[in-house]
């Protein structure tokens, strides 16, 4: 590891998880949809019971440190050590953010596990609930975006269920019930895919031009894919014209096909940054949404509770849809969820879009290969679907390019 703080840099990742990944696709053709052979839905009663959270704006932050349990940073008592089996560790953003903040933008990545394990990220003044926020591997370096509801006191917990792992959290923005930006969510198009231009080389950065967007534009939210490394590496993004963090949002080795989802401050001149550390990597970002200050939708946070499990109705999924019957009206126009895929039956993406009248976007959130579970976090988009059946009502549907896969997903709040 070059430096333990600048990011997190894989080191000696297993094959175990990763037996052909060379093939796996990052980019979606449309080729492969299955044809809907059965629903898995989902009640939302539960997500309408927690919605007790205040309608919040976004306001971004460039990204910093917030936890490293590797050298103390937000670790009570400044201990250098792992997290244990069912351990967890309160992290205080009281003075990260202010008063009045309802919810945090985190970037959580495991390192250093000793056992295969989950990780939960939570309110501080609630029971822990059933839900994932990161499931890693021995071996593994991996990141995962997360949104997650604060206690009253501005805190959050950090929840590790087995084995010892070493958990790093980077900030990159919170909610506020004050007046900032709102979310304006898109139909998930590729703003960048260096396959086409040339990979990005050790210590070198390329650029997202957002420059289209609105001048009230603050922030965007993008799934980002890092592919074809020729060794272990992190990917940093950061706000175009700004001094590159001590952050980290993605993290990947050589023939793994890995995304996160990234929120990121705006340059000034509607930019995006993106640096890569080591050797020589292809990154592609599919933006899913702009924070404006002018327009948009609120966030309300909740209690994160599991939405979806299609592992309660096997074989698995092929296209399947969650719900939105139960959510508090007049119902929301998207909601923020990590989605976790596990049980694949071969290589394959995931991709969550609105229902069938639309076409599936030619994008991708979750990539997977059998014996792995990974974990994503999404922005889904409700829409109305006249064309369905009643029962249904506005809903998100989930679609595999192959096999089958089973599908969880873990809902964070929701934009109303």
């Amino acid at each position: 590891m070059k430096n333990r703080r600048s990011a997190i840099l894989a080191i000696g990742l297993t094959a175990v998880l990763i037996a052909s990944a060379g093939t796996a696709q990052a980019t979606p053709d449309n080729s492969g949809i299955r044809s809907l052979e059965r629903a898995h839905v989902a009640s939302a009663d539960a997500l309408g019971a927690r919605a007790a959270g205040v309608p919040s704006t976004y306001a971004p932050l460039s990204s910093s440190r917030v936890l490293d349990t590797r050298d103390g940073t937000g670790v009570p008592g400044g201990a250098t050590v792992p997290l244990g089996p069912a351990s967890q560790v309160t992290l205080d953003l009281s003075s990260k953010v202010p008063a009045d903040a309802t919810a945090v933008v985190l970037n959580v990545t495991g390192a250093a596990l000793t056992a295969y394990t989950f990780v939960t990220v939570f309110p501080a003044n609630v029971t822990r609930p059933g839900v994932t926020s990161l499931n890693l591997a021995p071996g593994q370096t991996r990141p995962n975006s997360a949104t997650v509801a604060l206690s009253p006191d501005r805190k959050v917990n950090v929840y590790n269920e087995t084995g010892n792992t070493h958990i790093i959290a980077d900030l990159a923005g919170y909610y506020t019930s004050g007046n900032a930006s709102r979310f304006i969510a898109v139909t998930p198009g590729r703003v960048l895919d260096t396959r086409g231009t040339g990979r990005v080389g050790p210590g070198g950065e390329t650029t997202i031009d957002l420059s289209w967007l609105d001048p009230s534009s603050t922030a965007v939210t993008f799934n980002l894919t890092g592919l074809n490394a020729t060794t272990s590496t992190f990917v940093t993004a950061y706000p175009d014209g700004t001094a590159r963090p001590l952050a980290s949002n993605l993290n990947l080795g050589p023939n793994e096909v890995t995304p996160n989802l990234v929120t990121v401050q705006l340059g000034s001149n509607r930019k995006v940054k993106l640096f890569n550390d080591s050797g020589s990597v292809d990154l592609i970002a599919d933006l899913a949404g702009v924070y404006d200050t002018n327009r948009g939708d609120k966030f309300v946070p909740v209690t994160p509770v599991r939405a979806m499990d299609t592992r309660e109705t096997p074989p698995g999924l092929q296209q399947g849809r969650i719900s939105a019957l139960g959510w508090p009206a007049p119902g929301p126009k998207g909601y923020v969820a990590n989605l976790t895929g596990t049980n694949s039956t071969t290589e394959q993406y995931v991709v969550s879009w609105p229902p069938p009248s639309q076409t599936p976007p030619v994008t991708s959130n979750l990539n997977i290969t059998p014996g792995q579970t990974v974990g994503n976090n999404f922005i889904g988009v409700v829409v109305d679907n006249p064309n369905d059946t009643p029962d249904f009502g506005p809903c998100t549907y989930f679609t595999t390019s192959a096999g089958t896969v089973d599908i969880i997903v873990d809902v964070a709040g929701f934009f109303v």
